[in-house]
């Protein structure tokens, strides 16, 4: 009976530990998807603040070249769009 119960016990201590692990995959699981989730609305909130501050930007004076130069470039980008979707669309 010794044999029985020890491997029974071995067995019991290995599923503490398979449970224990598995416990820990799934919190380090959930903690990766959580700073994913805020990693993408921090994205999502700077991509919406640049947008406010790029539409202020078009009413006013821009001073500085690399501001100036990023603004041209977008709205160059927009014209280009505009013509490959106006050509698509025939």
């Amino acid at each position: 009976m010794d044999f029985f119960e020890n491997a029974l016990n071995t067995a019991k201590e290995a599923l503490e530990i398979v449970s224990q692990k598995t416990e820990e995959v799934v919190t380090t699981g959930k903690q990766k998807y959580t700073i994913a989730s805020l990693k993408n609305k921090n994205s999502k909130c700077f991509e919406s603040l640049g947008r406010i501050y790029f539409e202020q930007l078009l009413d006013t004076e821009i001073e500085d070249d690399e501001t100036r130069n990023l603004v041209n470039i977008i709205l160059q980008n927009e014209e280009k769009i505009a013509q490959l979707q106006e050509e698509l669309n025939g």
